[in-house]
């Protein structure tokens, strides 16, 4: 399929927060049929990020590496076979995001 055009990657850095707050966009249901069980005992709907997809290279090539967090809040890299530590630092300083993983917790 072509788009007529040519695509280019957007390598700028993104910043997202580890836990995003999605309370004031979910309705807490009143009776109407929506589930408000996605609402913690404050009344609060919180996302944890557990998950990241990087990808290095231009839009023809390139590399894919994971961040994933263990239920321990332990960050780990992962790259081919390749698995070592990292931070939540590392996280939310790499570049070129293009999935991020959130978890309701």
């Amino acid at each position: 399929m072509s788009y007529g055009g040519s695509a280019t990657k957007d390598s700028h850095q993104v910043s997202f927060p580890l836990t995003l707050d999605l309370t004031p966009y979910c309705y807490p249901g009143d009776g109407d049929g929506r589930d408000s069980s996605v609402f913690d005992d404050d009344g609060q709907v919180l996302y944890s990020l557990y998950g990241l997809v990087e990808h290095s290279g231009s839009m023809n090539w390139g590399h894919y590496v994971a961040y994933v967090k263990t239920p321990g809040d332990k960050w780990f890299y992962v790259s081919d076979s390749s698995v070592s530590s990292s931070s939540a630092k590392s996280v939310t300083t790499t570049f070129c995001l293009i999935d991020k993983i959130w978890n309701c917790f």
